[in-house]
């Protein structure tokens, strides 16, 4: 990375746009703060909801490590070199979700810091010379030509902060532009400094929605519309930002009206990128981001490797893009599929055939112990201890994440110990039991270890086994006061259980919005999930409907607090 002086840098460019993100960072924490409980209960498929509608309030989103990425490459092309990951500020979750921690999250300043450095890593290349010419159309006339600086800026400044820049950002960066060429005797050179600077700013690392009051004469009712809905559409449905064909619909105003909506929604659901908006909603839903540092002992485990957590992940998030785009299929799917892709590794787990190539699809044996999600290891390891089997979490994941239950947390100072492996008690199961003899571990215990039961056939790696220090493994269990034989029987009860869809559709709301659901928006959501059973539960459409509804397009005005609704 090239430098120069401070004097002649940016007049006090870090520390001002340090400031500014900080500030942009505290205003987007207001817009999401916890409020009463309650529940969100979708209606029965065909209901109509008559309760009344109050918009959520507008507020700022950062970006995730993945959407600046793909910004990034979208934006300066496949051969840049992106920081990696670990680079950048981190996301933190809320509630379990990134999406919902975006709109809370400000920016250290040691993300300030990671933040310069990756723009000016990025910018250095884009002036590279094998590379500057997809971005500048124009001769310089010498090293401090305004005008062509200025229309470089402007291009790349739309596609950065996905609107025009106003006049004075885009002065300001030309400005920063010219000096730096003149300081440093070359044009290029100089914009490379204007180019980190709009990679720096929080218009870029920070999605606005705020929203325009509808009435001029009424600021309370407000509308994403324009740039603000393309931005808030792409990254929901492509987890990238909008390409030239949405930037164009929104300053067209297409995006105005219903129709228009739907059609580019559509359009892009039909885009190959909406595969990326699916492994992003699948990854933030079902917490896959654990896998890439899962971590196994490969004393116990024959199997484990560094590997085997990214490798359950991509399997995973194939088997829903192959449900929603290859197949087209009911989403409810997923829980009973024997369809899915794996490598050699996870194949030497399963104990199957290995496909040819890496991912490839395969069916698993009809009379085998695993199917669906609850039989693939991005969904067993995690779920486990590094050594050792867990019916809780085993059991919280489904309650949490596939149903939408409440699990409170344990009492404080309770003894969590769980006995140690006895001739009266071998198995994880027995010791369990007797765990649940203690008053006041029960409630929480049968409502967690009772449905995790179900996946003690499975080692904490998720390979499948019988028996557990020589006693045969029992896997039956029971939910919702249903009993079930084994794996295979619990899916097939989530997957009937009209909970299901409904959280999933919940999860994606929340994905698609940055928060939990507001009592105002109970209606909407209602109304969401109806199409959603009415058309069949094809997640396409549940992402067009949820773009399509006024609780994804209109607003109220900033607030400190809200009235979420608790799941």
């Amino acid at each position: 990375m090239r430098m120069i002086d401070a004097r002649h840098r940016a007049p006090a460019k870090s520390s001002f746009l340090g400031a500014s993100l900080v500030i942009a960072a505290l205003a987007s924490s207001a817009t999401a703060c916890l409020g009463e409980e309650g529940t969100f209960v979708p209606p029965q498929p065909g209901h109509v909801s008559r309760l009344p509608f109050e918009a959520a309030p507008s507020g700022l989103r950062r970006l995730t490590r993945a959407q600046y990425l793909s910004s990034v490459r979208a934006i300066f092309g496949d051969d840049v070199v992106l920081p990696a990951p670990t680079a950048l500020e981190p996301d933190n979750p809320v509630d379990g979700l990134v999406a919902q921690g975006t709109t809370v999250t400000t920016i250290s300043p040691l993300g300030v810091e990671r933040y310069e450095a990756a723009a000016y890593d990025i910018a250095e290349q884009a002036m590279d010379p094998a590379r500057r010419d997809r971005f500048v159309s124009c001769v310089p006339t010498g090293v401090d030509d305004d005008l062509c600086a200025s229309s470089t800026l402007a291009a790349l400044g739309r596609s950065l902060y996905r609107r025009e820049l106003t006049e004075i950002e885009l002065g300001e960066a030309t400005a920063v532009a010219t000096h730096a060429g003149q300081t440093l005797g070359d044009f290029y050179d100089g914009l490379e400094f204007g180019i980190a600077l709009l990679l720096q700013s929080p218009s870029f690392l920070f999605r606005e929605e705020l929203g325009t009051p509808m009435d001029p004469g009424d600021p309370s009712h407000l509308r994403y519309e324009g740039h603000e809905l393309a931005a808030r559409m792409a990254y929901f449905l492509w987890n990238a930002p909008p390409d030239e064909a949405l930037l164009a619909a929104a300053e067209a105003g297409t995006l105005d009206g219903d129709e228009g909506v739907r059609a580019e929604a559509a359009r892009m659901l039909a885009d190959p990128r909406a595969r990326d908006g699916v492994r992003a909603f699948v990854d933030d839903w079902l917490n896959l981001r654990e896998l890439d540092r899962m971590v196994k002992d490969p004393m116990v485990f024959v199997h484990a490797s560094p590997d085997v957590g990214p490798a359950a992940r991509e399997e995973t998030v194939r088997s829903f893009q192959n449900i929603v785009f290859d197949e087209e299929q009911d989403i409810r799917e997923i829980m009973t599929t024997r369809v899915t892709f794996v490598n050699r590794r996870l194949a030497a787990i399963y104990e199957v055939r290995a496909p040819r190539e890496d991912f490839g699809r395969i069916e698993l044996p009809e009379d085998g112990p695993r199917m669906g999600l609850l039989g693939q290891v991005g969904v067993l390891a995690p779920n486990a201890h590094p050594t050792a089997t867990s019916p809780t979490r085993r059991g919280a994941f489904i309650r949490e994440r596939l149903l939408c239950d409440r699990v409170p947390a344990p009492p404080a100072n309770v003894n969590t110990a769980i006995p140690e492996p006895s001739p009266d008690a071998r198995t994880l199961r027995e010791r369990l039991l007797a765990h649940q003899e203690v008053e006041v571990c029960a409630a929480c215990h049968v409502f967690l270890d009772d449905v995790g039961f179900g996946l003690e056939r499975f080692d904490s790696l998720g390979h499948a086994r019988l028996t557990e220090n020589g006693a045969t493994i029992d896997e039956r269990g029971a939910i919702d006061g249903v009993a079930f034989a084994d794996a295979r029987e619990l899916a097939e009860h989530v997957r009937a259980s009209p909970r299901f869809p409904q959280c999933l559709a919940t999860h994606a709301y929340r994905v698609a919005v940055g928060r939990r659901e507001t009592e105002g928006e109970r209606g909407e959501l209602r109304r969401i999930y109806a199409r959603f059973a009415n058309d069949g539960y094809l997640f396409r459409e549940l992402m067009l409907e949820i773009v399509a509804s006024r609780a994804f397009r209109e607003a109220s005005p900033p607030s400190e607090e809200t009235d979420e609704v608790m799941p």
